[in-house]
């Protein structure tokens, strides 16, 4: 669960969580993906199902859930033939199970709760009562029993790149919304400016907050300052690292790192080029192709 949909059910009142329980034959979206409505509002304020007319209807049915204050679970089929822009192409329709949630004040506590809990970075579970409507966060994975939902709720992978620079704005920008949480590093106070507000940034000092889950992009362009970031997520055994570089400048990084005595093939791990190659030029172009192998790595 990402942060920008806790923030949205903080801000939004009269408003209704949809979550996918079930799918069958060929939906565009799946099992556990979310859409935050609001009544009186013709779209949704957060995700979306694929289709308008999907959403329309569960624009109607959050309406009729939040009336009664309790859970409803809808079924929507888009197997008729007439209704083919929900899956990927023509025709192939699908079948889905959906909860609708009100949000009530006592739920906007547990979600607040939530929040701190994934900001510490641990591993709980949402017991949603379907009958009474109840919501509350577990620690272990209980029982599943009859009219309750357990889902588990997993903090978002950090991401820490290190360079603020305008690459480093456009990969920030892309990873809102994400599952990403996105931290920038520099060793320049000013240059960490135009980042703040919009995700965390630390001024580099001595260390580095790496650990073996971190997700870590090198892009400052500084010579050494980028083989000592590598050395740190290398010796964290930091779970993704990506270099930005030319061929010659990182293969002098590599050969220094062995000088280091940096193992051959912890070297060989870094992923540099970083991101997908689809032959980009602009940071935008550049900063799809590192999201994407981002969302690659996270998917795998």
């Amino acid at each position: 669960m990402n942060f920008t949909l806790l923030d949205t059910i903080e801000k939004t009142r009269s408003a209704v969580l949809a979550t996918i329980l079930t799918t069958s034959g060929h939906t565009y979206k799946k099992r556990g993906d979310k859409a935050l409505f609001e009544l009186d509002n013709p779209f949704p304020v957060y995700g979306n199902f694929g289709s308008q007319c999907v959403d329309q209807d569960l624009v109607k049915w959050a309406a009729e859930a939040w009336g009664s204050g309790l859970p409803r679970q809808v079924h929507v089929s888009t197997a008729d033939v007439a209704d083919a822009d929900f899956g990927y192409g023509t025709y192939c329709g699908g079948e889905l199970d959906i909860l609708l949630e009100p949000i009530l004040e006592s739920h906007r506590l547990v979600y607040r709760k939530l929040r701190q809990r994934l900001e510490n970075k641990d591993r709980c579970y949402l017991v949603h009562d379907l009958g009474t409507g109840s919501l509350s966060i577990s620690d272990s994975e209980t029982e599943e029993r009859d009219n309750v939902l357990v889902e588990p709720v997993t903090a978002p992978l950090d991401v820490f790149m290190f360079g603020a620079t305008p690459l480093a704005q456009k990969v920030v920008a892309y990873l809102q919304d994400t599952d990403f949480l996105p931290h920038v590093i520099d060793w320049r106070e000013a240059y960490l400016d135009k980042f703040r507000g919009k995700c965390a940034t630390t001024l580099y000092e001595n260390d580095f907050p790496f650990d073996e889950n971190s997700l870590v992009l090198v892009l400052s362009h500084s010579f050494s300052m980028d083989r000592k970031v590598l050395m740190a997520a290398l010796e964290a055994r930091c779970a993704y690292v990506g270099l930005l570089s030319s061929t010659k400048r990182r293969d002098k990084i590599y050969e220094d790192l062995a000088d280091e005595g940096i193992a051959a093939q912890d070297v060989a791990g870094i992923r540099s080029p970083v991101g997908l190659d689809i032959t980009a030029r602009s940071d935008a172009e550049i900063a799809v192709g590192i999201v994407a192998e981002l969302i690659g790595f996270k998917n795998s």
